[in-house]
């Protein structure tokens, strides 16, 4: 399509919306089009089997100009109050040749993703139909339905439209690449010089509990702690972050901000710094992001040490009644945690536990042991326990939610704990994981009693290839399948690079992504640390200054979600 074209679109667009044109919602009937082997054949519409449309429903032609497409065709009929639609309507999902126009990189190509799972599958509890897809002709497009349910994510939909000689119109407004008012017009299709454009209406209801494909590129910061510690703008990091159109934010949610203390059991709230963090969230989830929840923090109302703010320091393990009340206490805690925050489906309890100064004896008091440091059999109980119960902790407040087990860092798995890149160390540690589980008679040997889905760190301080990259974290998830964990979800929830601003980063984070996506499917979500320059690792942001200014990194990072206009742009 011509940059000419292009623009008459949009301001074609523009216009319609300014003329008032007038809202129609319809319902949805299924989409067919040619295409397939032989020529001439035809994807069928699931609604009949056929090339057609289901009884009281209109065809309407979307695609198809001589010598370039294959006709395509959606089926409607305008809604009427109280009627059921034969389907919901889920979005639909496509592939590209280009991102030119709205398509996004994925998996060594580039496709347009599903607005509620932002991948190419469709949300769940809907089926994908394929619509067009010639091999050597043209792209495929699926769209995704469901037999039509009172609750769930739906698109309430407000038709489609598409380009070609001339534009097919879409029937609820009467003109072209418009859309009824207070309706998205959403991109589903199209490749310059190969595919015109097709584009659909709709509204996304309950979007929100969809969480994001797998796949999905998050990135991290402690940003409310930003605000607390260091007077940072909630709202302008909260933009900034939405700027990067991120489908998962890993959010430090660090409980001695949220409470103030435990009496009895019962955690108490810090109301004016809760506050900070459930707006954080709300805001979060209404943008379609998916919040992982991580905390990392052992106050002394916890712990029982002497210090007054968060602390590193804990009860030694064989310290008898002050470790098992501190145990008690993280419990309680995760409850409270899960209880304040049900937007919040996915936690992380607890951080690199197998670092070396993660975690530190009490040094005075009853809680001490003459220990200024864990060892790594230390640090290995330590890990289960803290599983163990935080795990019982997050499924009391919710018992839906999925936890990961602590990210393990890249260090050796030993007492020293030095780095280690080829993540071997990690390796190790989860293998021990498992053995000491399996061992583990007094609390439990199942698995899934401690954690749902696993968890590390792969700082491989390089570029990533096929040796740097994709064996040393295959060789971390081989753990997981020996131990029959092959399925279980995960998060490669930190990963970047301490000079984001140079151009050896720039393409780090270009083959890290394209490999991950290509080479690693067991992945859930991985997640880029961090988001801004602040301490205590400023030299990892993305977004630098203040008001936040791209990177060469954070270039890259769009070019995967569809951000365009840094420094903001809100949802």
């Amino acid at each position: 399509m011509s940059v000419i074209a292009r623009v008459s679109i949009a301001l074609l667009f523009i216009v319609g919306i300014a003329a008032g044109a007038q809202a129609q919602q319809m319902d949805f009937g299924g989409m067919y089009g040619m295409g397939g082997t032989p020529p001439g054949t035809y994807f069928n519409n699931p609604a009949t089997n056929a090339p057609s449309c289901p009884a009281g429903y209109t065809a309407y032609q979307v695609l198809g100009t001589s010598n370039v497409d294959w006709p395509a065709f959606w089926c409607g009929r305008p809604h009427v109050s109280g009627v059921d639609p034969l389907f919901d309507f889920g979005g639909t999902y496509a592939y590209s040749s280009s991102t030119a126009q709205g398509a996004v990189p994925w998996k060594g190509y580039n496709a347009y993703v599903n607005p509620f799972t932002h991948t190419d599958t469709c949300p769940p509890g809907y089926s994908s139909s394929q619509v067009l897809g010639t091999p050597n002709v043209d792209n495929t497009l699926y769209f995704c339905y469901r037999p039509h349910q009172a609750s769930g994510p739906s698109m309430t939909f407000g038709g489609m439209t598409g380009d070609g000689l001339p534009p097919y119109p879409n029937p609820a407004t009467g003109t072209s690449y418009t859309c009824p008012q207070g309706y998205m017009r959403y991109s589903a299709y199209g490749t310059p010089g190969v595919d015109y454009a097709i584009f659909y209406c709709g509204i996304a209801v309950d979007a929100s509990s969809v969480k994001a494909g797998d796949g999905s590129l998050g990135v991290g910061e402690p940003f409310v702690s930003n605000t607390i510690v260091n007077n940072w703008g909630l709202q302008d990091q909260i933009n900034g972050i939405l700027s990067l159109h991120p489908r998962v934010v890993r959010m430090w949610m660090l409980n001695w901000q949220e409470f103030s203390g435990i009496s009895a059991g019962v955690v108490q709230p810090n109301p004016a710094n809760l506050a900070l963090y459930q707006q954080s969230v709300d805001q979060l989830v209404r943008a379609g992001v998916t919040v992982v929840g991580m905390d990392n923090s052992y106050p002394s109302w916890m712990t029982g040490s002497s210090t007054t703010a968060d602390s590193a320091s804990i009860p030694c393990p064989g310290s008898g009644a002050p470790y098992t009340t501190f145990l008690a206490n993280w419990q309680a805690t995760w409850k409270a945690q899960a209880l304040a925050f049900p937007g919040i489906a996915q936690w992380e309890i607890g951080n690199e536990l197998n670092g070396a100064r993660t975690l530190l004896p009490i040094q005075t008091g009853a809680g001490s042991c003459g220990k200024t440091t864990f060892n790594y059999a230390d640090r290995l109980r330590i890990s289960l326990d803290l599983m163990y119960w935080g795990d019982r902790g997050v499924k009391a407040g919710n018992p839906g939610a999925t936890v990961y087990m602590p990210a393990a860092a890249p260090v050796t798995a030993d007492d020293i704990a030095s780095n280690d890149p080829s993540l071997n160390g990690i390796a190790r540690y989860l293998g021990d994981i498992y053995r000491a589980i399996a061992a583990n008679g007094a609390l439990s040997t199942n698995k899934r009693d401690y954690f749902d889905g696993a968890n590390w760190h792969p700082y491989i301080a390089q570029d990533a290839t096929m040796s740097t990259w994709v064996a040393t974290n295959q060789a971390v998830h081989d753990v997981l399948a020996i131990n029959g964990d092959g399925g279980i979800p995960v998060l490669l929830s930190e990963d970047g690079y301490t000079t984001p601003n140079t151009l050896a980063s720039q393409q780090a984070m270009l083959d890290t992504i394209n490999l991950t996506q290509t080479n690693l499917p067991w992945v859930r979500y991985l997640i880029w640390f961090r988001a801004f320059a602040n301490s205590p690792d400023p030299e990892y942001a993305i977004l630098l200054g203040f008001p936040f200014q791209q990177t060469l990194s954070s270039q890259v990072f769009c070019q995967f979600t569809g951000c365009s206009n840094l420094p903001y742009r809100q949802y």
